[in-house]
C-alpha cells in the first residue's frame, strides 16, 4: 500500500485531474492499518474511488460513494477476482496493475506473475471497448522472467513500467492513455439544466447491488458494467436511464426505461 499512497501523492502534485478518473483496488489484509490507510487515502485524495477488504460503517457517511467493500467471495478465484475489477473500470478505461499480487492467495506464490490472467480475464469481459492494460513492477529482469507469459495472455513486454519510474513513466503514460480514450469533454449551459436545483445523492455499490446486476446481466445479456449502471438505477427509484450502449426504449423490471439521446 505504500506504492499505492506514493503514486496518489505524486498524481494529487503533478496530475490532480487524474484523481477523479482512479480507482484504487486494494486486496490487502483487512485490520487496523488497512482501515487507517484506506482512511487517509479518502480523506487526502478527492474523488479517488477506493474499493478494499474493509468495513464501510468504520468511514464517514460523506465518503460512502466512493466506497466498496471487497468481499470474500470477490478473492476465491482469479474470475471472481476478474469480475469484480471489471465492475469498477469503464469501458474503454485504463487498467493499471501489480504483477506481483502477492495478496491474492489463489494465485499460487510461486508463479506470482500469473497474475496478468486476472488483466487478459477482465479485458476479455469488455468485447466493445477493451480497456488499455498497463503493468508496474519491482522485479529486475522481468521480461525473461515472465515475457513469454506476457505474450501469450497477448500483451506486449514493454508495457511492464518500473514503480520507481513513477513521475517520470508511469502518471505520464497513464495521462496519455486517458487523454486518448476520453478526449472529448460535455458541457452544458446553466439554462439547460431543468433540474440544477437538485443536488444528487450518490448511490454505493454494496453486495445487493453486484447480485442484482448479476441477475440483470444474466437475464438481459448485459455486460456487467452496464448491469450495475442499471441495478444502481433501479436501487435509486430512477424511471428513465439515458444510455448510448443500451437498447433504447427498452423496459426493465417493468419501471425503468432505457433511452439513447443520440438515436433518431
Amino acid at each position: 500500500m505504500y506504492h499505492t499512497t506514493e503514486m496518489l501523492e505524486t498524481m494529487a502534485r503533478t496530475a490532480p485531474a487524474l484523481l477523479g478518473w482512479t480507482t484504487v483496488c486494494a486486496i490487502e489484509q483487512p485490520g487496523t492499518d488497512t482501515t487507517s490507510t484506506v482512511d487517509g487515502w479518502l480523506r487526502r485524495f478527492d474523488g479517488v474511488q477506493i474499493a478494499a477488504r474493509v468495513d464501510p460503517d468504520q468511514f464517514a457517511k460523506e465518503h460512502a460513494g466512493r466506497l466498496f467493500a471487497i468481499l470474500p467471495s470477490h478473492l476465491v478465484d482469479v474470475p471472481s477476482f476478474a469480475r469484480m475489477v471489471a465492475s469498477l473500470l469503464l469501458p474503454g478505461g485504463v487498467l493499471v496493475q501489480d504483477v506481483h499480487l502477492s495478496t491474492l492467495h489463489c494465485i499460487p506464490s510461486d508463479r506470482w506473475w500469473d497474475s496478468i490472467y486476472v488483466a487478459a480475464t477482465v479485458r476479455g469481459m469488455f468485447p466493445k471497448r477493451q480497456p488499455a492494460v498497463r503493468f508496474v513492477s519491482n522485479k529486475r529482469g522481468y521480461t525473461a522472467t515472465f515475457g513469454r507469459d506476457l505474450m501469450n495472455a497477448g500483451f506486449d513486454p514493454r508495457d511492464v513500467m518500473d514503480k520507481v519510474e513513477l513521475e517520470r513513466v508511469i502518471l505520464p503514460s497513464i495521462a496519455r492513455d486517458i487523454d486518448e480514450r476520453f478526449p472529448l469533454e460535455l458541457t452544458a449551459s446553466a439554462g439547460a439544466i431543468t433540474t440544477a436545483s437538485v443536488s444528487p445523492v450518490p448511490i454505493p455499490i454494496t453486495e445487493e447491488t453486484h447480485d442484482a446486476a448479476l441477475r440483470l446481466a444474466g437475464q438481459h445479456g448485459f455486460h456487467v458494467y452496464d448491469a450495475l449502471i442499471v441495478a444502481a438505477a433501479l436501487e435509486g427509484d430512477c424511471t428513465t436511464l439515458y444510455s448510448e450502449d443500451l437498447e433504447s426504449g427498452q423496459v426493465i423490471d417493468g419501471r425503468l426505461t432505457i433511452h439513447n439521446p443520440f438515436s433518431t
